[in-house]
């Protein structure tokens, strides 16, 4: 993978990471050119206060995911997409690893009720 691609998307999760606000129920204005159409404000409720370090980074041509432990000891993850019109990647969610699964979705071999079986986030 091209690691000056990898280094603009961890910048632009960083900077992203930088604005976001420590309580809000509706997406602030210095957000609005940052994100999706599509985002979900319910991760708006996530605390996250700066990016500490890298754990993973997986990209395709249209998205990204990564994965990076906050200063809080918090395992996050940030979804981008790449707006083709405006060549930038933008967010579409950001999600805490869910304390119950870890990540795996399930519990026990049922789904996680922690986060309905997606792994990040709460339910």
């Amino acid at each position: 993978m091209d690691a000056k691609l990898e280094e603009a998307i961890l910048s632009r999760v960083r900077r992203i990471v930088a604005l976001w606000p420590a309580h809000a129920v509706v997406l602030p204005d210095q957000l609005q050119d940052f994100v999706t159409h599509d985002f979900e404000s319910v991760d708006l409720a996530n605390r996250v206060s700066a990016v500490a370090e890298l754990s993973r980074i997986e990209v395709t041509d249209e998205d990204a995911a990564v994965e990076f432990w906050d200063v809080d000891g918090t395992l996050q993850r940030a979804v981008l997409r790449r707006d083709m019109r405006e060549g930038e990647w933008k967010l579409q969610s950001l999600k805490f690893q869910c304390p119950v699964c870890f990540g795996t979705g399930l519990n026990d071999d049922t789904k996680c009720v922690g986060c309905g079986g997606i792994g990040w986030g709460g339910a």
